[in-house]
């Protein structure tokens, strides 16, 4: 499983990891939720940044992080 989160600019932190098997399914979760009107990520969408931050191995519960955060893409490429 590879390990996402969202970075906050204004609040200088990321949000809680998230667990996804692919970036594409991320990616889609994250523009799912950027398109919801009742989201902050809709509302202040140049705010929020999705990244990758490494792998989690289920069978060894073993967690390799990246070095520095993977950006995947930022809120307001999805707002319309």
């Amino acid at each position: 499983m590879k390990i996402f989160s969202v970075h906050d600019s204004k609040a200088e932190a990321y949000l809680p990891p998230i667990f996804f098997k692919t970036a594409g399914e991320a990616i889609r979760a994250f523009e799912t939720s950027c398109r919801d009107e009742n989201t902050n990520l809709f509302r202040y969408p140049s705010d929020f940044t999705l990244v990758e931050l490494g792998e989690f191995d289920e069978p060894s519960a073993s967690i390799a992080t990246h070095k520095i955060p993977k950006i995947l893409c930022n809120a307001a490429e999805y707002k319309q």
